[in-house]
């Protein structure tokens, strides 16, 4: 499944609000720099979709991402 993030990274908070089927829109901590960000927003979106394996296909330098959700 693939699903479609907008980032704010550097925020004071840490949510992940669905906005609808496929699209998310997820508030970092994390700083945008040296891949930071990405690595945090794979860790809680695998959290979010219960252990299953999460990758980003498009936008590794942007706040919009295409996110491929894997597993069963």
């Amino acid at each position: 499944m693939k699903i479609q993030v907008k980032v704010h990274a550097g925020s004071s908070k840490e949510e992940v609000k669905r906005l609808g089927k496929t699209i998310f829109e997820v508030w970092l901590k994390e700083k945008p720099t040296d891949g930071k960000a990405n690595i945090k927003l794979v860790k809680l979106m695998r959290k979010k979709f219960e252990g299953k394996d999460v990758k980003i296909i498009s936008g590794f330098t942007g706040r919009k991402k295409l996110l491929e959700v894997i597993g069963d």
